[in-house]
């Protein structure tokens, strides 16, 4: 059973796992929001066979089953992997709280400055920079910002936040709490900074607004359809900010 889904550095794996004598079935589940426009999990239908014993030399290693968060990309899945997936909702929600009853920690976070509003600063694997850029030109001490990064940047957490830290240092207040988790902290927040991240749809579930940032020199990997509130330049970053 693995998250990583069509990931390419999973797809060997794949492979090597159907080369033993009896190999256990592989079941894929969707590990976040996915579209046309992640490519990662968007194929052609002749990638793939139906014969394990053609993969690795002529087609793509893939997993036996397939279980997804919900229709949109069940019926994505199905144009290039017919057949072969059943919807079972998003599993990482089930032991999440949507109306998290506030701790003592979370209430006193709150109320450091409870006449500021709190911005969540969430970069993910890849965008933490293009989002540090917009940040240092738009950002200003109106407002409160948190920042929590992805939980897989942990190896290189410290220095993601220690970059922030510096090259924000003398535009905004930057705060960081290492034992809250992002979705806790969200209960809290009154507007989300994100690019990739599917942070932009939970915070919906806790009332509070998106703004995802894009750079037109690099690909979008998300749904241009979702509506979320999109910053094209540090400009229109700030502008929003400001409304």
């Amino acid at each position: 059973v693995t998250y990583a889904e069509f990931n390419p550095g999973i797809r060997s794996l794949y492979f090597f796992i159907r080369s033993v004598s009896n190999p256990p079935k592989i079941v894929a589940i969707q590990h976040g929001h996915n579209n046309k426009n992640f490519m990662f999990n968007f194929h052609k239908k002749n990638e793939f066979t139906k014969n394990s014993l053609h993969e690795g030399q002529y087609y793509s290693p893939s997993p036996d089953f397939y279980l997804t968060q919900g229709n949109q990309f069940n019926q994505i899945l199905s144009s290039y992997f017919p057949n072969k997936s059943k919807i079972i909702g998003g599993l990482k929600y089930d032991n999440y709280k949507f109306k998290i009853k506030k701790s003592i920690k979370l209430n006193k976070i709150k109320l450091k400055n409870k006449n500021k509003k709190i911005i969540l600063l969430c970069p993910s694997v890849g965008d933490e920079l293009r989002i540090l850029d917009y940040l240092k030109k738009s950002v200003n001490f109106n407002f409160r910002y948190i920042l929590s990064p992805h939980p897989v940047l942990y190896k290189r957490r410290e220095g993601v936040i220690n970059k922030y830290t510096q090259e924000l240092k003398n535009k905004c207040n930057l705060e960081v709490y290492n034992d809250i988790s992002t979705f806790e902290l969200l209960s809290i927040s009154n507007l989300v900074i994100c690019e990739v991240s599917t942070v932009a749809y939970e915070a919906l579930f806790f009332d509070a607004q998106s703004i995802r940032i894009v750079n037109s020199k690099h690909p979008l990997f998300f749904d241009m359809k979702d509506n979320l509130p999109v910053a094209y330049s540090p400009d229109k970053l700030r502008q929003l900010l400001n409304e």
